[in-house]
């Protein structure tokens, strides 16, 4: 099962070779596109995210993102309202995936999928969050920024 679009990028990134998944693996072979950008964004950024994952959702493509959230949360979210599919890649283990309260009322066995590369009980770490971002979009056949912010804040981090 393991997905054939990072066998090929893996030729030329360093991918995962190994994934940890729970909920529907098949998602994994359907088109999808990847949603993400900034925690912290205006109403109408978190608009546009969810109203672009209800539309592909309502074309049969699987939404993908992180977990955090802002643009990632506005994009699953969008997705599963619709009707569609979403895949979470974590940042983290998957022994610590929690379902946000958020989500509850729209999740099934059928809609969502949560990946990790990362050892299972691996605790959440900026790098990690980083490295998973290749991930995100190794799994996508496209990959939409809403926001992004800028390479350095004010404080230098």
């Amino acid at each position: 099962d393991f997905p054939e679009r990072i066998r090929l990028l893996n030729e030329r990134l360093t991918l995962p070779a190994l994934l940890y998944a729970r909920g529907n693996v098949a998602i994994l072979n359907r088109p999808g596109a990847a949603i993400v950008g900034r925690r912290q964004t205006g109403e109408a950024a978190l608009a546009l995210a969810a109203s672009l994952a209800a539309e592909l959702a309502a074309q049969g493509v699987n939404v993908i993102s992180g977990y955090a959230a802002g643009i990632d949360a506005a994009a699953h979210l969008g997705a599963l309202r619709a009707g569609g599919t979403t895949t979470v890649v974590l940042a983290e283990g998957i022994h610590h995936f929690r379902t946000k309260p958020a989500f509850k009322d729209f999740l099934t066995v059928d809609n969502i999928l949560v990946v990790s590369q990362f050892d299972p009980d691996a605790r959440w770490a900026p790098y990690l969050a980083m490295e998973r971002n290749k991930l995100v979009g190794a799994l996508a056949s496209v990959l939409v920024v809403i926001t992004s912010g800028p390479e350095r804040d004010s404080d230098g981090e």
